[in-house]
């Protein structure tokens, strides 16, 4: 999303977006497969003290991960272990030894 945001905005470098995040001055922002939080903890610093973060991160191996990238932040962080699709309902899918 943040890439395709990027794309129709215009951003003149990749790391832009943080900046309009910034601007935008948002009371919840979600981060949708979150893997090890980098992007999470981007977001969360962009967004300032007062921003919620709900992220989504279905493998379990990744969780530790993402709790250790976003631990030392001020933000309300709430991960979720699901996958999130535009489909209502349940489905399987398969996951690498490795993410």
């Amino acid at each position: 999303m943040i890439q395709r945001l990027e794309t129709l905005i215009g951003c003149p470098r990749p790391d832009c977006i943080y900046e309009i995040i910034a601007d935008f001055k948002l009371d919840l922002c979600l981060d949708v497969g979150a893997a090890a939080g980098k992007t999470a903890r981007s977001i969360c610093l962009a967004g300032g003290n007062g921003m919620r973060l709900m992220a989504f991160e279905p493998f379990p191996g990744n969780h530790r991960y993402f709790h250790e990238t976003t631990r030392d932040l001020p933000n309300e962080i709430q991960l979720l272990a699901v996958a999130l699709s535009d489909k209502i309902g349940e489905s399987r899918f398969k996951l690498p030894s490795i993410v």
